[in-house]
């Protein structure tokens, strides 16, 4: 389920979103549109974020921006998509086409993708301070520090493991770094 701005609710049935109007749910066509394209996130600003075969559609203020997946790792299957406080949007595949795991982040237009240590993202989230909380199946938690989050080019050792929490194990390991 996903809030609308108009304080509805929107669904996805058979991978295509469908908006709760009138007492019952209704195709939510939007023009442009591909049809295979499933909701995968409603954002704090009011826009909407859909993940098709090969494209990532953002909809926002009734405009429509499609982002071309090609040559990134990537599947149909999202496990997780956000957007940071500052306007980001990060979506983590599982079950990629030649079977990695992946995290991208969309920013000023772009697409990059963030090496994980070999697992999928299962959950995201922000602290006051801009820094990014990554839950990585079966791997523990990760964070990435605020200047990587905000940087044009994220650095290729930015996912980085937090051994424990107040004497408490998060079950990480720190991922092989590569010589």
């Amino acid at each position: 389920f996903f809030d609308d701005a108009a304080n509805g609710v929107v669904i996805n049935i058979e991978g295509r979103p469908y908006q709760f109007q009138a007492g019952k749910f209704v195709p939510f066509n939007i023009k442009n549109l591909p049809p295979d394209s499933s909701l995968i996130l409603s954002d704090s600003q009011g826009g909407f974020w859909f993940s098709g075969k090969d494209h990532i559609h953002s909809l926002q203020n009734g405009s429509l921006k499609s982002y071309s997946l090609a040559g990134f790792n990537h599947g149909t299957d999202y496990r997780v998509a956000y957007r940071d406080q500052h306007g980001s949007f990060w979506i983590g595949f599982f079950e990629t086409d030649d079977n990695k795991y992946s995290l991208l982040r969309i920013k000023n237009e772009r697409i990059q993708e963030v090496r994980l240590p070999g697992e999928s993202v299962s959950h995201l989230a922000e602290d006051a301070q801009g820094n990014l909380w990554l839950s990585i199946y079966s791997k523990g938690i990760f964070r990435m520090d605020r200047a990587a989050v905000v940087a044009d080019e994220i650095p290729a050792d930015a996912v980085e493991p937090v051994m424990e929490i107040d004497g408490i194990s998060t079950n990480a390991t720190p991922p092989p770094r590569e010589p």
